[in-house]
């Protein structure tokens, strides 16, 4: 727990959201609040940048298909930067084909821009 981080960086109309460690119930709350303000801000788009993930669980999964929900699903929220132990839970939880899945931020940011 003491090196997971989340860090937001704002580039309207996007909010990235990197976050870095592992996300599990024990630092689940931090993760929710900073994903929780950013909707509650009415930021039209979320990119959750994973490339510093090592690990997620069902919690964290969670809150990134809630603000899917929330935004409207299409390409209102993306992922970027997935590890391979990372994109396994979107395989296996069959996210892979609903949320946008980017190899970089700066790809998700200009797709979503020009698509």
């Amino acid at each position: 727990m003491d090196d997971f981080r989340v860090s937001i960086a704002l580039r309207h109309p996007f909010a990235i959201i990197a976050v870095a460690g592992e996300l599990d119930i024990a630092t689940i709350d931090q993760f929710r609040t900073q994903v929780e303000a950013l909707l509650a801000q009415e930021i039209p788009r979320l990119v959750f940048d994973l490339s510093q993930l090592r690990f997620i669980d069902s919690s964290g999964m969670q809150v990134i298909f809630e603000a899917y929900h929330h935004l409207g699903r299409g390409d209102h929220v993306s992922v970027c930067g997935l590890t391979p132990i990372v994109r396994k839970v979107f395989d296996v939880l069959g996210l892979t084909g609903q949320i946008a899945i980017y190899q970089t931020c700066e790809d998700a940011v200009s797709q979503a821009a020009h698509g």
